[in-house]
């Protein structure tokens, strides 16, 4: 396993049933936390692992984390009136705000512009300088082949 940074949040998986986010979502700080998806994607999933791109499992959890997260906010802020009763009570109470929304917004941003941008190159050994950042970005037609 090529594991990087932080574990994602213990409900990031396929395997996860539920239709809501478990209570610790909606919690301020702990595991599985929208604070901890945050630092999570901050930390940046996608980063290089021992000189080598992320690998689909990685990229598929990543995007399957960042999907199941924004739902639940859109859930918790726009709620429809019809459906209120529908949702769990923690869902219901939930204390998450449109700037949760926002820094979960920034976090997937910073992840739009690693994978456009490319990863940041390591120094070069011989003088400390990183190299020039027009060879950071990849040619965009073989990113989608």
């Amino acid at each position: 396993m090529n594991a990087v940074g932080r574990p994602a949040p213990d409900w990031g998986h396929w395997g996860y049933g539920k239709e809501f986010l478990p209570a610790s979502f909606h919690k301020t700080t702990g595991a599985g936390s929208l604070s901890h998806v945050v630092s999570w994607i901050k930390g940046n999933p996608l980063t290089l692992f021992r000189d080598e791109p992320a690998g689909y499992y990685r990229v598929e959890n990543t995007l399957l984390v960042l999907g199941l997260t924004l739902r639940e906010l859109a859930r918790v802020l726009f709620m429809e009136e019809d459906t209120f009763q529908d949702y769990p009570a923690y869902v219901r109470n939930s204390e998450l705000t449109i700037k949760d929304w926002d820094n979960a917004r920034v976090g997937c941003q910073m992840l739009v512009n690693y994978v456009q941008d490319g990863p940041v190159p390591k120094s070069d050994e011989s003088n400390g300088k990183a190299p020039d950042s027009a060879s950071r970005v990849p040619e965009k037609n073989k990113v989608l082949q």
